[in-house]
């Protein structure tokens, strides 16, 4: 007879591959947005207030294959880049059916769309006027409005084609699909009133500090001269970004106006 002492107790469960797997991803905040409107602060003031979260650019599957087998094939880069990584545990997060919030910006499209440009141009590079109408003409001035058309709808649910909107706010919040939120901001509005708008969101305060910007970048000079010009020397890339649906929809008439002016009649 065994005494009860010596029973052999069951071995403690090691925790599965699915707990596991779920307790890595516990941020259900994203900060999602468009490149170059100043999500690095946002997400900088939410994780210093000790609030986890992800910010991502990119969540739409077609797009992270596409950009996994760039920096996979590609010799230049010998790890896959932090903002990859970020974005393929958001996409676990949200794959685990868990209900999101997502922060959203939105920014004035000549200075998103330089800015956009410029933001990978070495240091040392060409900036001849032939190399500038060079540059410029290569990129698409629709940018944002494909972004919320490929990632934001599909992701969220929130369609910003059809929003209805006061476009004199500098925030709007929106239900997405599986019982998720959207909060979009205006990066044009107060610091202070976008720190805000969030804690109206999510309830707590936060202190937001600009970080990531164009004006302390090794190109800041020829952003400024290039913001200053664009209007007369690529009159027709202004333009074309000023046509921007997501403009139309979430701008007043009264800021179209002064932002068109500031371009194009300083």
């Amino acid at each position: 007879m065994t005494d009860t002492n010596d029973k052999i107790l069951p071995k403690p469960l090691e925790p599965s591959f699915q707990d596991l797997f779920t307790q890595s991803f516990v941020a259900t905040t994203f900060v999602y947005t468009m490149g170059k409107v100043g999500s690095s602060s946002v997400a900088g003031a939410l994780l210093d207030a000790n609030h986890p979260c992800y910010d991502v650019h990119h969540l739409q599957p077609e797009r992270l294959r596409e950009l996994l087998n760039r920096f996979l094939e590609s010799d230049i880069y010998p790890t896959l880049p932090l903002h990859l990584i970020r974005s393929l545990q958001a996409y676990n997060a949200l794959k685990l059916r868990r209900k999101i919030t997502y922060i959203t910006l939105i920014r004035d499209p000549v200075s998103h769309f330089v800015s956009n440009v410029l933001q990978n141009l070495p240091k040392g590079a060409d900036w001849s006027q032939d190399a500038i109408s060079s540059l410029l003409a290569r990129y698409p001035t629709n940018i944002p409005d494909n972004w919320m058309k490929n990632e934001l709808y599909p992701i969220t649910g929130f369609d910003p084609g059809s929003a209805r909107v006061d476009p004199t706010q500098d925030h709007f919040r929106f239900a997405g699909k599986d019982g998720s939120r959207v909060l979009m901001i205006k990066v044009e509005c107060p610091d202070e009133r976008k720190a805000a708008a969030i804690k109206n969101l999510l309830g707590f305060n936060i202190t937001i500090v600009r970080k990531n910007v164009s004006a302390e970048k090794h190109y800041a000079t020829e952003y400024a001269e290039l913001l200053r010009t664009i209007g007369t020397s690529h009159r027709h890339v202004v333009e074309g970004c000023l046509e921007a649906e997501y403009f139309r929809i979430f701008y007043s008439e009264a800021e179209r106006q002064a932002i068109a002016d500031k371009y194009l009649n300083a």
